[in-house]
C-alpha cells in the first residue's frame, strides 16, 4: 500500500479505492486500519 501510494504523488490527481469491492465477511477493523493508513501518507 505504501508503494502505490508513494507512485501516486507523481500523478495530478489519485484516488485510493478498493478496486472491486469488499467481500461481506472482511471485518471492518481492517478496512478501517487501511483508510487511516492512507489518510496517514
Amino acid at each position: 500500500m505504501r508503494e502505490v501510494v508513494e507512485r501516486g504523488r507523481a500523478a495530478r490527481a489519485h484516488v485510493v479505492n478498493l478496486g472491486h469491492g469488499v467481500p461481506p465477511e472482511t471485518d471492518p477493523t481492517v478496512l478501517t486500519r487501511i483508510v487511516e493508513l492512507v489518510h496517514s501518507l
